[in-house]
């Protein structure tokens, strides 16, 4: 079992007032330009965190958290992007075990997220076989 009042500061940090940062919209959407200017496909992912601590932000933050759920959809579906939301861990090949603390995985977790990651990349054909690189990339 996960002690949740360890993660608390996190927790109301991140919940309490919710807002997305325009600046970090306007990142992301730089960053699926430039993806996209290389050839590549942009996917838009939220991985889970530990299932005790999402237990709490549901409890205490739902409305927040459901705020948070679109903002990333309004995000998602203006840069035209894929959007996965993974909201247990056992969604996407992690276990309790695969975290550091609330939300950041290990490096165990690591390796089963990206287990996980490479065989829905070949399920949905993400992978180009042989793209060619942008000047602008092909300069960096």
């Amino acid at each position: 079992d996960v002690d949740t009042e360890e993660f608390e500061n996190e927790l109301s940090a991140f919940y309490s007032g919710f807002e997305i940062s325009p600046v970090l919209e306007g990142h992301v959407e730089q960053l699926a330009q430039m993806v996209r200017a290389d050839g590549g496909t942009f996917v838009m992912m939220q991985i889970p965190n530990r299932a005790a601590y999402q237990a709490e932000v549901e409890k205490r933050f739902g409305k927040e958290y459901a705020q948070h759920i679109e903002a990333l959809k309004r995000l998602a579906a203006r840069i035209n992007a894929p959007l996965y939301i993974f909201n247990a861990p056992a969604d996407c090949g992690l276990t309790e075990t695969s975290y550091e603390d609330y939300g950041h995985i290990n490096a165990e977790g690591s390796r089963q997220f990206t287990q996980y990651l490479s065989g829905l990349i070949q399920r949905e054909g993400w992978l180009k076989e042989k793209r060619e690189l942008s000047p602008a990339s092909a300069a960096r």
